[in-house]
């Protein structure tokens, strides 16, 4: 996997554990869960797109119809569902951004 994919799967998996342990990490601070929100929002709009990628290089090299398809349909998916989460997180995205302090 390339590491822009390592890397975001790692932004991913630590915005989630800031979130979890948000009371112990980050008692007195109170933007933290939106700034992790903000990144895990952030994230998680980029893996469609990453994983579309990796579906469209792994059908160019499988030499099968049905798994050429297959890889080919996960990619059209994954695009797909990219497109359709895009409205939704940007104005996520937005609304984290301009939310007042708690």
């Amino acid at each position: 996997m390339s590491p822009k994919v390592w890397l975001l799967l790692g932004v991913v998996a630590l915005s989630a554990v800031g979130l979890y342990y948000e009371q112990e990490v980050f008692p007195h601070v109170p933007r933290a869960v939106s700034f992790l929100c903000l990144l895990l929002v952030g994230s998680a709009l980029l893996l469609p797109w990453f994983v579309a990628a990796a579906a469209r290089r792994i059908s160019r090299r499988v030499s099968g119809l049905l798994w050429r398809l297959f890889w080919l349909l996960l990619g059209v998916g994954s695009y797909v569902l990219g497109a359709l989460l895009l409205l939704p997180g940007l104005a996520a995205t937005v609304w984290l951004l301009v939310s007042p302090l708690e």
